[in-house]
């Protein structure tokens, strides 16, 4: 099934190696946004719009 309405992904993931190879998959879609932090503290400071995540979009 492709999925055909925009959605937001947040990934949480250290290491920059897994993180390159996530934005190389999403790199040539229109419809989906990724979102990357480093680790659960920031994972839920984004879920929560806490400090630099005020703005954040809500994953899908």
């Amino acid at each position: 099934m492709i999925a055909t309405q925009p959605f937001e992904v947040l990934l949480v993931e250290d290491d920059p190696a897994d993180v390159l190879i996530t934005r190389e998959v999403f790199a040539g879609s229109t419809l989906h946004a990724l979102n990357v932090v480093a680790d659960g503290v920031e994972a839920m400071a984004y879920l929560r719009r806490e400090g630099q995540y005020g703005q954040a979009q809500r994953p899908n």
